[in-house]
């Protein structure tokens, strides 16, 4: 692809995001002809609270690419500003504007509807095509589980109603790629391991010593650093922009299932106690429960079944060998940065 390359970020702001943002700026840094730009997508409300901070006057105006804000000057990427993703015709003007090769979407997925559907609904409205273009769009989205893994469809009616708008949009993605304007990369990362550690999320609570082991703690699952998600994000973009036309057939209209790491519950805890020298208040639960509660993502996350297992979606695609996922991986390490500032490594036996 050429040199007027365009990388657009929305979401950079969240957890994923900023991991995405920051590895999009490393690759860049370390390879002198990775030279495409980077465009945060924000919000204009973010504009004018910074502008009214400052005793600057406020702007309305919807932006483009070569529209800088103050706060980013001096950083390795431009913000373009849109007065919100309910207008779908100024976010489709703004993208005519950037014109970028590739959509990065790390746009919150709540409140409903999903944020991700107004961003494809700007893509495919005429305004933001030129028909010039030599390539559709090429959307990265997803940094979380396989909605369309065979295991989310055993699941009962009233979880499956919980999920239903991602599944949707899930589908609605494969069936705009055959319009021809867009190309998409699914992320497939299952938990952010690092992330769900420190907030308590994989059920091992760091500040109170207590642990809760899922339906024994005995089976694989896989999970991503975010560091490892935002470095397989600027893997695929390299590959779209300068790699070969079979890279970009390779990852066009898939969902690329990625992992760092593969542990289970009870291997998790004892490496935790191992790393912080605590002692930890176990319990064990049923993950059946999660399904009357109302949290089936945690469910097929930690259960071990399937939507965050190796053993039943595997590695469809590799990346480069940094990048690899094993699986059959004896030991890996994984950082608590959060949690010990200095980095502390896990060793999974």
């Amino acid at each position: 692809m050429g040199n007027e390359a365009h990388v657009l970020l929305a979401g950079a702001s969240g957890v994923p995001g900023r991991n995405i943002l920051s590895s999009l700026i490393a690759f860049k840094e370390a390879n002198s002809w990775a030279d495409f730009t980077i465009t945060v997508l924000k919000r204009a409300s973010v504009r004018r609270s910074i502008s009214e901070g400052s005793g600057e006057g406020a702007s309305d105006q919807v932006g483009a690419a070569n529209e800088t804000a103050n706060e980013t000057s001096e950083k390795p990427y431009v913000v373009a500003y849109v007065e919100n993703f309910s207008d779908i015709g100024g976010l489709a003007h703004t993208i005519h504007d950037i014109a970028p090769d590739i959509i990065i979407s790390a746009l919150n997925a709540e409140p409903e509807p999903l944020l991700d559907n107004r961003l494809i609904d700007a893509l495919t409205n005429p305004h933001a095509w030129d028909p010039s273009r030599e390539h559709p769009f090429f959307f990265i989205n997803g940094f979380t589980l396989d909605l369309l893994n065979r295991c989310v469809a055993w699941l009962p009616a009233p979880a499956l109603e919980k999920l239903k708008p991602k599944i949707d949009f899930a589908h609605r993605l494969e069936s705009v790629s055959r319009m021809g304007k867009i190309e998409y990369c699914t992320i497939v990362n299952a938990s952010f391991l690092d992330y769900t550690l420190v907030k308590g999320y994989a059920g091992i609570n760091l500040s109170t010593k207590t642990a809760k082991i899922f339906d024994g703690g005995d089976k694989s699952m896989t999970g991503c650093s975010l560091q490892f998600v935002g470095d397989a994000v600027a893997e695929v973009v390299r590959r779209v922009l300068y790699g070969s036309q079979f890279d970009r057939e390779d990852l066009m209209n898939q969902r690329l299932h990625i992992a760092e790491v593969e542990f289970t519950g009870l291997g998790l805890l004892e490496t935790v106690k191992e790393v912080t020298g605590d002692e930890f208040e176990v319990e064990d639960v049923d993950t059946s429960s999660f399904l009357e509660t109302g949290h089936p993502i945690t469910k097929l996350a930690w259960d071990g079944n399937g939507a965050a297992s190796l053993q039943d979606y595997g590695l469809k695609f590799g990346l480069h060998e940094g990048l690899k996922g094993k699986r059959r991986r004896e030991c890996f390490d994984l950082a608590l940065l959060m949690h010990q500032p200095e980095g502390h490594v896990l060793h999974y036996p």
